[in-house]
C-alpha cells in the first residue's frame, strides 16, 4: 500500500500522515540497495523513488495534539541490554524491531529485539494511534518479551499500560507538538 510505503520512508506513523486519494492504492515495489545500507539511507532512497514516479511533494507541519509520554517509573528500567550482534557482511541490516502479539484472551505479549526505547514508543504510538513521546534518556539497544495479563500487582485498566509498567517505565497523559507529514501533491504512477 502506498501509505505504507510513505510511512516507512518518511519514518512517520499512518496516522500522522495527511489523508489524500490513493494513498490505499497497492503497488508491487521491486528494488536493490548497495550493500551494508542504513534503514535511513534506504528511507532517503525511497523518498527519491516516491518524488520520482509520483511526482511527491510533502511538507511537514506540527500541530497540538493529546498523547502520552514514556519515562522511567520509580524503581527504574527492567529491560536487558542486547547482546552485541555478529557483523555479518551480507549487506542485511538489524536496526531492531518490537512488536505485539495478543497470546490468549485478556493478554499481550511485547516483544523487542535489539530494540530502542524509542522504538517501544514508535510502537504504542501505532497501537494506540496517537503521539507518545520518549522522555526516558535511555539510548541503550534492549531485548524484551513483557507478557501482559489483568494482574493485580501490575494493575491497570490497559494491557499496553500494564507491559510497560513490567518495563520499569511509566506513561502519562501528555499535550504538546506533534509533527505530521503533508502530502501537497501527489500523482499518478510513472513508469520505468
Amino acid at each position: 500500500m502506498l501509505l505504507n510505503m510513505l510511512s516507512y520512508a518518511y519514518h512517520m506513523d499512518w496516522w500522522r500522515i495527511s489523508d489524500t486519494p490513493g494513498l490505499t492504492d497497492i503497488y508491487a515495489l521491486e528494488a536493490t540497495m548497495p550493500p551494508n545500507s542504513t534503514q535511513d539511507q534506504v528511507r532517503l532512497m525511497l523518498q527519491d523513488l516516491l518524488v520520482e514516479r509520483f511526482h511527491l511533494e510533502v511538507h511537514r507541519a506540527t500541530r497540538n495534539i493529546d498523547g502520552y509520554s514514556l519515562t522511567v517509573a520509580k524503581g527504574g528500567p527492567k529491560l536487558q541490554q542486547a547482546k552485541p550482534l555478529p557483523e555479518t557482511g551480507s549487506g542485511e541490516f538489524d536496526d531492531g524491531y518490537v512488536v505485539g502479539t495478543i497470546p490468549e484472551v485478556d493478554a499481550l505479549l511485547v516483544k523487542g529485539h535489539n530494540a530502542s526505547v524509542l522504538q517501544l514508543a514508535e510502537f504504542l504510538e501505532r497501537s494506540l494511534g496517537t503521539s507518545v513521546l520518549d522522555r526516558t534518556n535511555l539510548t541503550g539497544k534492549y531485548d524484551f518479551e513483557l507478557i501482559c495479563s489483568r494482574d493485580p500487582e501490575y494493575a491497570s485498566p490497559n494491557l499496553l499500560a500494564s507491559c510497560i509498567k513490567r518495563a520499569g517505565l511509566a506513561m502519562q497523559k501528555y499535550k504538546g507538538p506533534v509533527e505530521f507529514l503533508v502530502i501537497d501533491h501527489l500523482g499518478k504512477l510513472v513508469e520505468n
